[in-house]
């Protein structure tokens, strides 16, 4: 397996040069984390949800599904009537990829095969230690900042356009599978 296919929605980066930094800061995340890409694409989205049956490689597909939509929703609903409110898909996109990479380092695997936060995820978030690896990685800091502010520990921080669609996009594929585990919301 290769990164497009592991995530087929990497054909949505029309710069070539981000694509190529994109699938870098992939290729290094499962690199420290030591998975294969097998792995990874049996890799539960979330260990705080007992129980859940989606895949981190489902999760993260939907989210960069979801948000190569909306643009194109709010280009469809505002673009021609407010041209003053200009997206950067492309920023965007990558964002969308890159937002939950953290995980792949964040998340090790036990004795048994399953799937915890280890030392280095107990230290850093995975919004920090994706943050950290995309820098490396030469992102732009409009695509760092998004996956740095995607989880709600951001809200009190400044959001850009497209990190504010990340947020709320990624929100859209986790709150609801609370939800079913009957796990409140708590904020």
């Amino acid at each position: 397996m290769s990164l497009e296919d592991f995530i087929p929605e990497i054909k949505y980066l029309n710069d070539q040069e981000l694509r190529m930094k994109v699938a870098a800061t992939f290729d290094e995340a499962r690199e420290i984390g030591g998975w294969t890409w097998e792995e990874l694409a049996e890799l539960p989205f979330t260990v705080n949800i007992p129980g859940v049956t989606i895949t981190l490689r489902e999760h993260m597909r939907s989210v960069a599904y979801m948000t190569n939509q909306a643009y194109q929703m709010m280009q469809t609903c505002y673009g021609e009537k407010h041209p003053e409110y200009k997206w950067n898909y492309d920023y965007l996109m990558a964002g969308a990829l890159l937002h939950d990479v953290g995980k792949i380092i964040e998340y090790g695997k036990d004795e048994n095969g399953r799937p915890y936060v280890n030392e280095r995820g107990k230290l850093m978030h995975h919004c920090i230690s994706g943050s950290c690896l995309a820098a490396k990685n030469g992102l732009p800091d409009e695509v760092v900042h998004m996956i740095a502010v995607h989880v709600q520990d951001g809200t009190k921080k400044y959001r850009s356009p497209e990190a504010a669609v990340i947020n709320k996009i990624d929100l859209l594929n986790f709150d609801p599978f609370k939800a079913f585990a009957g796990i409140a919301q708590n904020y």
